[in-house]
């Protein structure tokens, strides 16, 4: 059973890390990880209160991830 989705609350205080990608220009995303979660949204929002975030299982995100490096 999976937990619950992140509230707006638990988004709002998240640790989100940048991808070591990012530009100048912030270009790129940020990720929080929570238990069963994994929540994605874009630098370039970073002064837009409320900015949207998409939330993903985190079993995905990682199919994700693993995906990508493989080319």
């Amino acid at each position: 059973m999976m937990h619950p989705a992140p509230s707006a609350a638990e988004l709002a205080v998240a640790a989100w890390y940048k991808s070591s990608a990012t530009n100048a220009n912030n270009e790129c995303v940020e990720v929080a990880h929570f238990p069963d979660w994994t929540g994605i949204r874009d630098t370039k929002q970073a002064a837009t209160p409320d900015r949207p975030v998409v939330l993903v299982p985190a079993t995905a995100f990682t199919r994700l991830i693993t995906h990508i490096r493989q080319g």
